[in-house]
């Protein structure tokens, strides 16, 4: 992320004013107790501290992000930040232009298609006019809320592409969610089908009788519940109940003998046994690649749970 921080805007018209000479601007108006209804000082201090570290803020991960918040907080509070000041803030940083045109374009190499929060939405960015333009169909959350902390509207790390449904139902609450690890940190929640309900199911072959279960993954059990009622996790997946059934119902086609049959006699054809897989769910198999379609996390961890597709 350090390259793409560091020619960030570079590629614009030389009209395009750099975020730190707005910044600077912003820092000398005259009238700035007055529009912002904070002391002067205060307000010099904070947007100047922005110029100073403005490289170290567009790269900072969470860890730094924490640090700076701790630093800004001496300067101005989140509690005290004015409405005037994050938005003048944040047009300086130039969130629009980044939100727009840089980041959209990194983000289709990211091959992130579905909620970061929910899986459930896709999160698209797509190509326009032979590919010289993007337009993204997605909404970009901040981790740490730009109403609070402006100076990291425009951080990397703090940019999470979601869906809409989610982005309202966040708004500025926090969570411990993860994005940008090496690990499945970022995994906070899984699926699986509550046992007995699979027996009641096929008794009386009434769907209503599956019920899917929410499992905490490396969060405790109040952080799960805080997650799930803000982004509505268990109302969503409840409303999927017919793809768990097909599930159910392809465990009995695809036996393990049945498996094997497809993996021999298609070898040639899917030299890639987790192809076979992928048919079977009609989705990705594979936790690494949950993000690259709507329903990929439900489906797989689903077929997993269920032993239609092996574990990990």
């Amino acid at each position: 992320m350090e390259k793409f921080n560091a020619t960030l805007f570079t590629g614009r018209k030389k009209s395009f004013i750099h975020p730190k000479l707005l910044l600077k601007r912003l820092r000398l108006r005259k009238d700035k107790e007055e529009f912002f209804g904070l002391p002067e000082s205060k307000i010099e201090q904070y947007v100047k501290k922005i110029e100073d570290e403005y490289l170290i803020i567009l790269n900072a991960d969470s860890k730094t992000a924490e640090r700076l918040i701790t630093e800004f907080e001496k300067l101005i509070s989140a509690d005290e930040m004015t409405t005037a000041l994050h938005e003048s803030i944040t047009t300086a940083m130039r969130y629009t232009d980044l939100r727009e045109k840089e980041f959209i374009a990194f983000l289709s190499d990211l091959n992130i298609k579905a909620c970061v929060y929910c899986h459930s939405q896709s999160t698209l960015v797509i190509s326009q006019e032979g590919g010289t333009k993007w337009r993204a169909l997605l909404q970009l959350d901040h981790k740490y809320p730009k109403s609070k902390y402006p100076f990291l509207s425009t951080s990397f790390y703090n940019l999470y592409p979601i869906c809409a449904n989610c982005n309202l139902s966040k708004g500025d609450r926090p969570t411990e969610f993860e994005l940008y690890v090496d690990h499945f940190d970022l995994d906070v929640f899984g699926f699986g089908l509550e046992k007995k309900s699979i027996l009641r199911y096929w008794k009386a072959k009434n769907i209503d009788e599956i019920q899917i279960e929410i499992r905490g993954n490396n969060i405790s059990k109040k952080s799960l519940h805080e997650y799930q009622t803000m982004f509505n996790i268990q109302p969503i997946y409840d409303q999927h109940k017919d793809i768990a059934e097909e599930l159910l119902h392809k465990l009995e086609v695809y036996n393990d003998a049945y498996k094997t049959t497809l993996k021999e006699e298609f070898s040639k054809l899917f030299p890639d046994k987790t192809m076979i897989n992928r048919l079977i769910i009609g989705n990705y198999d594979k936790s690494a690649d949950m993000l690259k379609r709507p329903m990929a996390k439900f489906v797989q961890e689903i077929a997993r749970d269920i032993k239609l597709i092996p574990k990990e």
